[in-house]
């Protein structure tokens, strides 16, 4: 291929990432598994923009090291530069993506015909710590295509902690570990921070829950004292929009929990009429948070299960 045929191409892939960074959403693929897949684009946005200096003429004639010093600067400035304008959009900031841009800078760097000079050891040693650090960033994705093949195989259980990396489907304010209950068992272990509020967020489930009747969570209370948790669910709708994320736009429920083992099961009618003013879409299920409100001690909850029931 032609200089200007190479220096095309590249424009043209400039022009598609762009693309996907204002218009993508995780509907193209699972939410965990788009993020890490839109983490591995800032590798190779960084590694076309890096690339493409390196065909500027001006550029070409100076010194390996200036090279290197030119290309790092200019791309530094343009991932900082996109950053900052994500400050006060829906879209966040993150350090972590300039450390991606800088990976997709040096992939360009350390394998571009001449840049390195001679001595094949100093080469290959380059060479080698680029490669590991992009093996670094291709895992979140891997880990998250392969728990999203297991939740799919799983369904209509959502969690049961019986698979690897599920424990990357729960966040929140609570301390999250699997580990095996007393009839041997596998279960997550949710430890409840005092506060206003503490809990834990189950994402990244097949979200099309038409067709079930209920929503069943298994779960044990090891203290003697009982405690209140909360059940909330909402749908993808719920996060756009302007009633996003708000109280009445999406199922509360409390419930007692007494020690020792206990079920609850909540008809999916009840959750699809909860918002106010409109139905749940059920075929967009996007959320399950269990929490506790103003804990004055951490308590300990086992959840086993949750599954949907015909």
């Amino acid at each position: 291929m032609s200089r200007r045929g190479g220096v095309g191409l590249a424009l043209s892939g400039l022009v598609v990432l762009s693309l996907l960074l204002v218009f993508g959403s995780d509907e193209i693929l699972p939410g965990r598994a788009f993020r890490a897949f839109w983490n591995l684009g800032h590798v190779a946005y960084f590694a076309l923009i890096a690339w493409l200096l390196l065909q500027w003429d001006i550029l070409r004639r100076q010194p390996r090291w200036r090279q290197w010093l030119w290309v790092l600067l200019a791309s530094l400035l343009i991932g900082g530069a996109i950053e900052l304008l994500q400050i006060g959009t829906q879209r966040s900031a993150d350090v972590m993506d300039l450390l991606r841009d800088l990976g997709g800078r040096l992939l360009v760097l350390a394998f571009y015909p001449g840049l390195l000079g001679p001595g094949r050891l100093r080469r290959w040693v380059l060479r080698g710590l680029v490669l590991a650090l992009l093996l670094w960033e291709l895992m979140p994705f891997g880990r998250a295509l392969i728990d999203t093949g297991f939740a799919w195989r799983q369904f209509p259980i959502l969690a049961d902690s019986s698979t690897p990396f599920e424990l990357d489907r729960w966040s929140g304010r609570a301390r999250l570990k699997i580990i095996e209950a007393e009839d041997g068992q596998p279960s997550l272990q949710m430890t409840l921070l005092p506060g206003d509020y503490s809990g834990a967020s189950l994402k990244d489930f097949p979200g099309d829950w038409r067709g079930y009747e209920a929503l069943v969570i298994e779960l044990d209370l090891p203290s003697q004292e009982p405690l209140r948790l909360t059940v909330r669910v909402h749908d993808r709708r719920h996060e756009s929009g302007p009633r996003a994320y708000a109280f009445g736009d999406r199922f509360n429920r409390s419930f007692p929990l007494q020690p020792g083992r206990n079920r609850l099961r909540i008809p999916l009618e009840e959750i699809r009429k909860a918002p106010a003013g409109r139905n749940m879409d059920m075929g967009q299920v996007v959320d399950v948070t269990l929490f506790a409100s103003s804990l004055k001690t951490p308590r300990v909850v086992l959840v086993r299960r949750l599954l949907l029931e015909k």
